[in-house]
């Protein structure tokens, strides 16, 4: 994440440095720097709002499990995991 907003703001830090400039010399080509400017913004703030929707955790939701599903699962992820290393024993009552 942070390597994406650095990306995202490293140019606008430039643009904006470019537009100062442009704006001391009396430059015509500012409008252009600071379309460019605003678009780049613009990108970045729509990966930052995508962003923090992602991120965002849903409402949980209550369902009913088949535990011997689950506990299957659970038991070759932990094979996978830890291999012959530990062994994992389950006691499930009927």
């Amino acid at each position: 994440l942070g390597h994406e907003l650095l990306n995202g703001l490293s140019p606008i830090v430039s643009l904006a440095d470019s537009a100062q400039v442009a704006a001391e010399r009396g430059d015509a080509r500012l409008p252009g720097i600071l379309a460019t400017l605003a678009r780049r913004i613009e990108g970045l703030e729509r990966f930052t709002r995508a962003y923090r929707m992602l991120a965002r955790l849903p409402d949980p939701v209550r369902a009913v499990v088949d535990m011997e599903e689950l506990v299957g699962d659970l038991s070759r992820l932990f094979a996978e995991r830890f291999g012959d290393r530990v062994t994992l024993s389950v006691d499930m009552p009927e």
